[in-house]
């Protein structure tokens, strides 16, 4: 409803919103791979005792952040590369003891690491202040912002991927 007053659609004190200059999907499409294997042996000392050992090796790969933030050496250093874990060596060491007929006492040991989910590698890949954007106004910083018109594209020069990035992107 109009009321005359020239604030239509303005009644806010503030508002966020955070767009995709790039591909103006606000997407980034990307996979990991996780490789993992594992060795095992088993030696048993006496009838009534078992030593197994074992090592598992895992490796979760990442592609690379598609377009850095190079405003700062700082912002640089942290949006450029991720760095692959690639030391995940887990070794495992279990003893079996049968003390009497039918009973078996079992202990164990084992280094274990987690997979990264994918929701923090995104916000390193994407939100860094390149590909999605994050703008916050008030009526007097955007007063052509008018409910429901939206900030889309994002007010000022939209950034470009350097041509090599360009290129990767197909």
């Amino acid at each position: 409803m109009n009321t005359g007053d020239g604030l239509t659609g303005k009644h806010y004190s503030s508002f966020a919103q955070v767009t995709d200059p790039i591909a103006h999907v606000g997407k980034d499409d990307f996979y990991d791979n996780d490789y993992a294997g594992f060795l095992e042996d088993s030696w048993k000392f006496r009838p009534h005792l078992t030593l197994n050992l074992g090592v598992r090796y895992e490796i979760q790969t990442i592609p690379q952040p598609p377009i850095p933030n190079t405003a700062t050496s700082l912002t640089t250093e942290y949006t450029s590369k991720i760095n692959t874990d690639s030391n995940n060596f887990a070794p495992r060491i279990g003893i079996a003891w049968e003390p009497f007929k039918g009973t078996v006492v079992r202990t164990g040991y084992g280094m274990f690491y987690a997979k990264t989910s994918n929701s923090t590698w995104y916000a390193v890949r994407v939100e860094n202040g390149m590909f999605q954007q994050t703008f916050n106004c008030t009526p007097s910083t955007c007063p052509t912002l008018t409910f429901p018109n939206l900030i889309f594209p994002a007010p000022g020069a939209t950034p470009r991927p350097r041509s090599r990035e360009r290129s990767r992107r197909r």
